[in-house]
Parts: structure tokens; C-alpha cells; sequence
């Protein structure tokens, strides 16, 4: 700049600078951030790693296990009550000691995973789905009424009982209440019966395949960031692609978490029809929707849980012959009242006055510091032991905690490895896992989860095309197979009990 230059001296466009001067003044280019800025050196990552947690919370539950398998189906066989309910369709009842005739439900077995478990009575006309008597059987009615089943036909389905007493009467029958089996009978001389086979019922399960990948090319590698980030051997370093390549990581091991959370089988057919690419998709089956369809579910009121809906729960768990001890990973909401249910008691059993469930406060004395831990971390009730495990996964706002379905939850996951009744005997009991974990095994050696890189990056040792650019891929293949899904609760804001 020439000498004698005369500076503009408007303070409003350049500030109070001198008016002469033969140099470039850096306050005066200050706005133009010419020079390297004052930045804090390390990048603040506000919400930490933002990894959901959930397989790292079940491999912290005792019975967890990991396995890996070659195979895109896991299955397994579990064995049911050796005795069933009879269910039957609605209709009114007979009179004092009248035969009546009933017609046994089709398809009133539930469901585990896609596959419904079966009683194979030897006739197709039953699709081996429906629990019927046999002659001479023993059958007790919910209002306590004894009746023998005197003739049964298995191509209709139907069965005809007489009561035992003739002063009794065959009630009305409805579709929701079983019918129990409860004896039978031998004339003399009898010839061998036609035998019943315990229900089995059959777990599967299917291979999730997640995929992410990160391109970076050579200009976008170039371009520097004035905050260190690490790299993926930890290094600090100032390329911002390192920080994205670390953010798809996390990124897609989030999804592997919520899926083994709560995936859904795709079973829509018009998914399928699409082809091309849709037809190799898999179908997991996460832990919440497993436990939805086939295990012991119980809701509540949010800010109003009962006593009762704990009661309930046990009820379940009590005649699925679950094991007393449970581990409950719940969200914030489940959490506060989980909490205020047992300080504040239900209004009724415990928070009536003077009640000794209930928290009473009176007048602190002393000087010293006092507090009062006003969360409940866990609960014996009826013989049953709940240890509460609160989640943040269920909160954030960019996953589960926008969906409401995650508001409010709790869930009851069993502790140990076993799925006997007496599960303390260690002469008779059988152990199995609780939960698993299994990852997909290929020849290659790969097991779960594998990453690699392709493009041409000389410095790293890479050539695998031309293009001047760094790929990133990133892969996991695993399910999650659950064992005895009796042993597992859920309770949820509004769910029906």
C-alpha cells in the first residue's frame, strides 16, 4: 500500500483507525478472519457418543449369552404345558344333568415369533391348532361344574358332556374362558386310548443386516477444520471426514440397538412385490414386539400406577411359572411412577392415613446436612423381586423418545439362566440363556460386525479404483433370540391388562 495512504475514518465501516499508515493493520482486517481463529481446541460433543445403550445394558443382565451362527434363521423348539385348556365357541348352557355340545375354537393358540405352536390331534380338519377332549375325559367348567365328555367328533370339531351330577348344569360358555381338563376315566377291559402329544412350540428368528457407508473425497479431505477431532486410532487430528466416519459408525450401531429393541417382521406382501432389491431383506424380531405377542403384558395409567397393576403382572408371571427375580429397564416416566407408587402409596392400600406404606413427613431437627432419596430402585412384592434399571434411550429425542409408544414402558426381563419352575434345584433344573445375542458367521471369518475401505488412497495403502476418493463401509449381521418368552413382562401407558 502506497505511503501517505489516507484511511477512511467513518468508525460505522472501519472502526476509530488511524488515518495514516503504510501497512496491512490486523485489527483493521479482523472481520475478514484472515488469520487462523481463537477457537477452543477440542470439539464439544454436548450429547456425548449418543450410543443407545441397549446391548450393552442386556450384557449386563445375568443369563445373556452370545453365539454365532452361519445360518440366516435361528430356531428352536420349547416345550409347552403338557396339559391345555379346551376353548370353545360362545353359546348358552344346558339344563340340570343335559348333555350339551360344544364346538372346539380354530386357531385359538397364540402366537411366538411367526410360527404358532400345535397339539396334533391326527386329524387335518383340527389344523392341528386347537386342543380338543377325549372320550371319558374329566372336564371342569370356570364355575367349578364337573362334566364327562361322552362322544367326540374331530372332523367337526365338536365334543358332547354330560355333568356329573345331575342336580348341575352345563353354564354358558364364552370365547375368552377355558375349559379344564382335569381327570379321565377307564372302563374296564379298555383298549389303548389314543394318545395326546404336548404342544411344542417353535422360535425363529431371522438375521438383521445393517450397512452404512462414508465417502469422502480428495478435496472434501483437504479441507481443514479448526477443531480437533479424533481419529479412528484415537490420534487428534483436524480432518473433519475422521468425525464423520466415527458418526456413521455410532449412527448405524444405533439402529442394530433399536431393532434388537423392538424390530418388527416385515410381513407386508406388498413389500416383497416390489423385488429388486426387497427380496433379500430380513426380518428380526425385537425383544419388545416378541414379548408383545407372546408374553405377560400389563398396562397402567401414567402419573396413577396401582399397586394392583403389579399385582396383576405377578398374577401372570406367577401362573406362567416365571422365576421371582427380573431385572426392569425402564424410561424416565416408568421411573417416576414406579417411584411415587411406593412413597406416596396407591391412594388405597397404601397411601391411606396413617398407613405405614406411607412416607410421613415431620420436622427435621439438627444442624447437619439432611436429604431424602426419594427414588425406589426396587421392590419385593408377592414373592416377586423387581430391580428398576432406568434407560435414557428411551428419552432421546431423535429416536425412541419421539415416538410415544417408549413413554412410560417397562420392561421385565428374567434373571438367571433357567427356565424351570423350581429353578433353585440344582438337581432338576435346566439351564438355558435368557437373552441372546447371535451374530452372523461366514466363511470369510467375519462374525457381526466388519468394516473396510475401498477408493484410492495411496498414504493408507488402498487402490481399489481410480477415483480419488477414501469409502468407509460399515456392516453388522445379528439377531436376538429369545428363550421362554413366559419368563418376560411388559408394562406400558394404556395397554390393556
Amino acid at each position: 500500500m502506497a505511503a501517505g495512504y489516507t484511511g477512511n475514518n467513518n468508525p460505522a465501516v472501519y472502526g476509530n483507525q488511524p488515518g495514516t499508515h503504510n501497512y496491512l493493520n490486523s485489527q483493521e482486517w479482523s472481520d475478514f478472519m484472515l488469520t487462523k481463529p481463537s477457537v477452543f481446541p477440542s470439539l464439544i460433543q454436548r450429547y456425548g457418543i449418543q450410543d443407545l445403550g441397549i446391548r450393552s445394558m442386556l450384557k449386563m443382565i445375568p443369563g445373556f449369552s452370545t453365539s454365532s451362527d452361519g445360518a440366516e434363521i435361528r430356531r428352536h423348539l420349547e416345550e409347552d404345558f403338557i396339559r391345555g385348556l379346551v376353548f370353545v365357541d360362545a353359546q348358552g348352557g344346558g339344563s340340570a344333568g343335559d348333555a350339551v355340545q360344544l364346538t372346539v375354537q380354530n386357531g385359538n393358540i397364540g402366537v411366538i415369533s411367526q410360527t404358532a405352536p400345535y397339539i396334533d390331534a391326527g386329524n387335518a380338519a383340527l389344523d392341528e391348532d386347537r386342543i380338543i377332549p377325549r372320550e371319558l375325559d374329566i372336564v371342569q367348567f370356570a364355575n367349578g361344574v364337573y362334566a364327562v365328555v361322552t362322544e367326540v367328533d374331530e372332523a367337526y370339531g365338536t365334543f358332547t358332556v354330560i355333568p356329573n351330577d345331575e342336580t348341575e348344569a352345563v353354564p354358558a360358555t364364552t370365547t375368552d374362558v377355558g375349559i379344564a381338563i382335569i381327570g379321565s376315566l377307564a372302563e374296564e377291559g379298555s383298549s389303548p386310548r389314543e394318545s395326546v402329544s404336548s404342544r411344542f412350540i417353535y422360535y425363529e428368528n431371522y438375521m438383521t443386516h445393517v450397512r452404512d457407508d462414508w465417502n469422502v473425497s480428495t478435496r472434501a479431505a483437504g479441507e481443514p477444520i479448526w477443531v480437533k477431532v479424533p481419529d479412528k486410532t484415537g490420534k487428534l487430528t483436524d480432518k473433519w471426514y475422521a468425525k464423520g466416519a466415527a458418526d456413521t459408525y455410532h449412527r448405524m450401531m444405533g439402529y442394530v440397538d433399536t431393532m434388537f429393541l423392538d424390530g418388527k417382521p416385515l410381513t407386508n406382501p406388498a413389500i416383497a412385490a416390489l423385488g429388486g432389491k426387497f427380496r433379500t431383506i430380513q426380518r428380526g424380531l425385537g425383544l419388545i414386539q416378541t414379548i408383545e405377542d407372546a408374553g405377560n403384558n400389563q398396562g397402567y395409567t401414567k402419573d396413577n400406577m396401582q399397586l394392583d397393576d403389579l399385582a396383576n403382572l405377578n398374577f401372570q408371571f406367577d401362573a406362567n411359572k416365571a422365576p421371582t427375580d427380573h431385572i426392569v429397564l425402564a424410561d424416565i416416566h416408568f421411573r417416576k411412577d414406579f417411584s411415587t407408587l411406593l412413597a406416596g402409596g396407591d391412594g388405597t392400600i397404601m397411601g391411606a392415613a396413617n398407613s405405614p406404606g406411607r412416607l410421613v413427613f415431620n420436622t427435621f431437627n439438627g444442624k447437619e446436612k439432611q436429604g431424602l432419596n426419594l427414588d425406589m430402585d426396587y421392590l419385593t412384592y408377592m414373592g416377586y423381586n423387581y430391580t428398576v434399571k432406568q434407560m435414557q434411550a428411551f428419552s432421546d429425542p431423535n429416536s425412541l423418545g419421539a415416538v410415544n409408544k417408549y413413554k412410560g414402558i417397562g420392561v421385565f426381563i428374567p434373571v438367571g439362566q433357567t427356565t424351570m419352575y423350581n429353578y433353585n434345584d440344582s438337581k432338576t433344573k435346566v439351564n438355558v440363556p435368557t437373552v441372546q445375542v447371535v451374530e452372523k458367521e461366514t466363511d470369510l471369518g467375519i462374525t457381526g460386525y466388519s468394516e473396510w475401505m475401498t477408493g484410492h488412497a495411496p498414504k493408507f495403502g488402498i487402490n481399489t479404483s481410480g477415483k480419488q476418493e477414501l469409502n468407509f463401509h460399515y456392516e453388522y449381521s445379528g439377531m436376538l433370540e429369545t428363550f421362554a418368552i413366559n419368563r418376560f413382562g411388559l408394562m406400558t401407558d394404556g395397554l390393556s391388562s
